[in-house]
């Protein structure tokens, strides 16, 4: 398992793009999923811990980049600690800019109010999504190999060499 900047929390690796954060209340994926796509999924809770970390990688990404397009999976999401998505709202406001989009896959009833608020100040730069196979294909139309690459039964060597055929 690899170190990282939050306490209480393992990192596992899965290419230099892109990598999963765990702790005791859910895990967050995120990374590069192809060239200027950015992809994160949250599953369960996000921690003070976890939510700051994700915010620390994706402003890194946003300043490595003129723009994005971001893709996030809250479908599964059940808590967000408040200090964390206050955060989260703010970083998405200063870098509005560098989003080409932003793309939510939210619960099939309704985006929770944070959600909701959130895409309301963001007007037409953000979608939310409540239908899976609609997000998968705004996301695959974005990053062609992205379900190939979310597979956890693809092999590390072949997103090595997925990854290696995309940059070219």
């Amino acid at each position: 398992m690899g170190e990282s900047g939050a306490r209480g929390h393992e990192s596992t690796t899965h290419s230099d793009d892109f990598e999963s954060l765990r702790d005791c209340e859910g895990s967050v994926m995120l990374g590069w999923i192809a060239k200027r796509v950015y992809y994160v999924r949250l599953v369960d809770g996000v921690s003070a811990d976890i939510g700051m970390e994700h915010i620390r990688r994706l402003e890194r990404a946003l300043k490595s980049v003129p723009t994005l397009f971001y893709f996030t999976d809250v479908s599964s999401l059940r808590r967000y600690d408040m200090l964390a998505r206050s955060a989260f709202l703010g970083l998405i406001l200063r870098h509005r800019q560098k989003f080409s989009s932003l793309v939510a896959l939210v619960p099939s009833g309704s985006a929770s109010a944070a959600t909701a608020a959130l895409a309301a100040t963001l007007g037409n730069a953000m979608m939310l999504v409540k239908d899976a196979k609609e997000f998968d294909q705004r996301l695959v139309a974005a990053a062609p190999l992205a379900k190939l690459l979310l597979d956890p039964s693809t092999t590390p060597q072949l997103v090595a060499a997925l990854r290696g055929s995309e940059r070219r």
